[in-house]
């Protein structure tokens, strides 16, 4: 597995940790990424196979994007940086322990 990708599955299982019940994580690769099959994750991950979303948002390091629940991005944060993700959560959110 990349480590970009491996990256992603830990940031997306810190962010998780911290809030419990609130975030849905998914994981969406380029077409020519590994298969799904070959990634061992809970998170759901997703081939962008016509490359509308990359061509669209133009993630060309990885990137992290919070889609709110009504469809709007809420944050972006490109390089993909954890800590930024948690803290921007932790500003309207109640973060676990």
């Amino acid at each position: 597995m990349p480590a970009a990708t491996s990256q992603l599955l830990s940031i997306a299982a810190d962010a998780a940790a911290a809030f419990p019940d609130t975030l849905s994580a998914h994981l969406i690769l380029k077409a020519d990424a590994a298969p799904p099959g070959a990634i061992d994750t809970r998170v759901p991950v997703w081939l962008d196979t016509e490359g509308r979303l990359h061509r669209r948002l133009h993630p060309d390091t990885p990137t992290l994007i919070l889609v709110r629940p009504d469809g709007y991005i809420g944050f972006r944060c490109q390089p993909a940086d954890g800590g930024s993700l948690v803290n921007y959560l932790g500003s309207y959110l109640v973060k676990k322990g």
